[in-house]
């Protein structure tokens, strides 16, 4: 194998690693960016609970 050939075979080496590392943050950040929606959601869902209940409340008296 040739030093070119050789240096070639390394930078794709160093590119694919370079790409899986970008991907793995992509994959962690997506992660986090789901959890926070699932966070976001609950708590709204628990607010528009309590104003339903509140409703409700009024509508007995």
């Amino acid at each position: 194998m040739e030093m070119s050939e050789r240096l070639q075979t390394d930078d794709f080496d160093d590119i694919d690693q370079e790409v899986e590392a970008l991907f793995s943050q992509w994959r962690e950040d997506q992660k986090k960016l789901a959890a926070r929606r699932r966070v976001e959601q609950y708590l709204e869902m628990k607010r528009l609970r309590e104003q339903i209940g509140d409703v409700f409340d009024l509508e007995d008296f």
